[in-house]
């Protein structure tokens, strides 16, 4: 048995050039076994050499889109799966919009799992982030239900729900996932005893449940202008046979200096 990170990390479209380098140089995230990646811009050359194999929705020319043309927006918005040993993207595409998710079949310490990185994207065609995620979350469904497939699934990435936030429409696209049988990650192994954090202690007191040593979420994103307010838009979501395997999961702290306005989610599992 031996322990592989999976890394879950909206890397901020602006920065993206930059946060690539990090997935082989920042100490917290390198060497992970998978990465499920949002806001990927154009992989730069020099990662591939390096031995570190993406695969990538919506960094490119992608048919489907509704913007269709060269200045289509919804292309900076690319969602990838990295990983040293590799993947082969599924036939699966999203329907309509480039770089909502993309889903691939990769090895996770020699085990094979189906990879889900998974972007709430703001789309004019949905009144709300939620809902546009609600959209994705159903184009994944035959993947999750697939015989073969099915059976070892990583879904993450930044959602676009706020974990915290007053009971809403978002929490019901969580319920659906969960009710194929994933597991949420941070909520199961975040570290035990964290209220005890000075750090964690602020932000659960912080948190927007109002639920204090209770509180069951953790902080993924810094939110301009609110930076006090403790947002959690971001998972990773775990097949009950991985889930067994998850010895820990949590979040980087994020602030002001942090790389990307996400935390990168570092989970182990003892494989």
């Amino acid at each position: 048995m031996t322990m592989t990170n999976v890394v879950v990390w909206n890397m901020q479209h602006q920065k993206g050039a930059a946060n690539w380098d990090r997935l082989l140089d920042w100490e917290p995230i390198s060497g992970a076994g998978l990465y499920l990646l949002c806001e990927a811009v154009p992989v730069p050359e020099r990662i591939e050499k390096a031995g570190l194999l993406v695969k990538m929705h919506g960094s490119t020319k992608e048919t489907g889109c509704r913007c269709e043309g060269d200045k289509c927006d919804h292309r900076r918005f690319s969602t990838a799966v990295a990983s040293p040993a590799g993947s082969e993207q599924l036939p699966a595409r999203p329907e309509v919009r480039s770089g909502t998710w993309i889903a691939c079949r990769a090895d996770l310490g020699g085990i094979p799992v189906t990879a889900i990185a998974l972007y709430g994207l703001g789309d004019p065609a949905y009144p709300s982030y939620w809902r546009s995620t609600a959209k994705s979350v159903s184009e994944i469904v035959p993947i999750l239900q697939h015989e073969e497939y099915g059976k070892r699934v990583l879904l993450g990435g930044d959602f676009n729900i706020l974990a915290g936030a007053p009971r809403y429409g978002g929490h019901d696209v969580l319920a659906t996932i969960e009710s194929y049988g994933l597991v949420d990650c941070l909520k199961a192994r975040s570290p035990e005893e964290r209220y005890a954090d000075p750090l964690r202690h602020k932000e659960m007191d912080a948190c927007q449940c109002r639920k204090g040593p209770d509180c069951t979420h953790t902080r993924t994103f810094l939110k301009p202008g609110a930076p006090d307010i403790p947002h959690q838009d971001d998972y990773l979501f775990a097949s009950q046979e991985l889930a067994d395997l998850l010895e820990s999961c949590d979040a980087l702290p994020l602030d002001s200096s942090s790389p990307s306005d996400h935390a990168p989610i570092v989970a182990e599992f003892n494989i």
